[in-house]
């Protein structure tokens, strides 16, 4: 394998340094990736490399250069860069010389939009069975925009050449900018108390920072919370926000958001048409039924003799008549018995429970006539009083006391002289 025409390895390297630091087309490049083993050196050179999904590069930016870089730089930073390529001979690795280097904020805007769409996703904001349906006839209509431009011009004349019976009330809004997000929620949680039937949320078209606001969480939370519902309609056709997700209907731009929004006019009254022209054809064909069975009642044989018609209840009338007298005349003589004969038992009864009770008051007087103290002293017995208080015993009475005999017909004062006890 002897080989005069073998090139060194120092050679190699040279030869490529020479075709790439002298390419027109790599001597001065853009490139855009995240940063990867970021290091600042003590001189204030940057040293590290900017990766994509499959590949990555390493970079120098010299402290020159890198002095000029205002924003902080870390691992996982997504940035633009401009420089050329330069091969370092001794090791025979090639790497991008920066010569200018900013923070990729598309790219910055990119992740955050895809990390909050994942995590609402995962809460459930996104879910259809939050949804809620837009009403088919709509009376009044809240837009949220911004008061000025294309936007609420197109949405306001939609809204009046499809369904001119709808109100519509206008938020204004800033849709653009810092505050814009904080302005949007307000005006969401504003509206949800005028209650509206449907709400349109949105804005002309823009780059993804003018859209940015309808890509914050907060705007995003004030849609799902909101109890009207809700079309955003922000952009273009291919423009996809956060709240297109969390909204309960996305519209392509704000024109088809109104559209979404109302039902069209010409339409409807078609509808109506062909509703009186199908209600028409059914009145019709009833009508005509009613007539052709008129016709045929008009034929039948109890209308040509109506007198047949009450005859038989007639009769019916008579009889139940009868039958009610009847009763009524048995009844009334029921009850005159009955009253007779429950006036002798009350008599009766009365004059027993009479007698019963003069007798019990005569045999009462005999016992208390037998009883009376009166009756006792005619007999010949008297009763002994001191004092007016009968004396029962000889112990109640002394020598010289006046006592008092009270007889049948009168009454003896006497002394004691003597008494003698048992």
């Amino acid at each position: 394998m002897l080989n005069s025409n073998f090139l060194t390895v120092s050679e190699v390297n040279s030869y490529i340094k020479t075709y790439l630091e002298n390419n027109y087309f790599l001597s001065d490049i853009y490139v855009k990736g995240e940063i990867s083993n970021f290091k600042r050196h003590q001189t204030g050179t940057f040293y590290f490399s900017i990766k994509d999904a499959t590949s990555k590069i390493n970079v120098v930016m010299f402290s020159s250069y890198a002095n000029k870089v205002k924003d902080p730089l870390k691992d996982g930073s997504l940035v633009l860069i401009r420089g050329h390529i330069s091969v370092y001979e001794a090791a025979g690795n090639y790497q991008i010389i920066a010569t200018e280097l900013s923070l990729d904020s598309i790219g910055q805007l990119y992740l955050e939009y895809e990390r909050l769409k994942k995590q609402l996703e995962a809460e459930g904001l996104f879910d259809e069975k939050y949804k809620k349906a837009l009403p088919a006839y709509p009376n009044k209509i809240g837009i949220i925009t911004a008061p000025k431009g294309a936007a609420i011009h197109d949405m306001l004349n939609t809204i009046q050449h499809r369904w001119p019976l709808a109100d519509v009330i206008l938020f204004p809004s800033l849709v653009q900018g810092i505050k814009a997000a904080e302005d949007i929620v307000k005006n969401i949680q504003l509206a949800d108390q005028y209650d509206l039937d449907v709400i349109i949320c949105g804005r002309g078209g823009g780059s993804i920072e003018d859209l940015w606001p309808f890509n914050e969480e907060i705007v995003a939370r004030a849609i799902f919370h909101c109890k009207t519902p809700i079309i955003s309609a922000i952009g273009h056709q291919s423009d996809y926000t956060i709240a297109d997700f969390v909204a309960d209907k996305r519209g392509l731009t704000p024109t088809d958001g109104a559209v979404l929004a109302t039902p069209k006019k010409e339409t409807e009254l078609e509808k109506i048409s062909n509703q009186k022209k199908l209600l028409l054809h059914l009145m019709t064909q009833i009508i005509n039924q009613k007539k052709t069975l008129l016709a045929q009642q008009k034929k039948a044989y109890i209308f040509q003799h109506p007198q047949k018609l009450y005859e038989t209840y007639r009769l019916k009338l008579e009889h139940l008549e009868k039958m009610m007298m009847q009763e009524m005349e048995q009844k009334n003589q029921l009850t005159r018995k009955d009253i007779e004969t429950k006036a002798q038992t009350l008599i009766h009864s009365f004059q027993n429970l009479f007698n019963q009770k003069r007798y019990n008051f005569t045999t009462l007087m005999g016992k208390l006539d037998a009883l009376s103290p009166l009756k006792i002293l005619k007999r010949g017995y008297g009763a002994l009083f001191k004092e007016n208080h009968n004396v029962k015993s000889i112990h109640e009475i002394q020598e010289n006391d006046l006592l008092s005999i009270r007889l049948a017909d009168g009454k003896i004062v006497t002394k004691v002289i003597h008494k003698e006890e048992k």
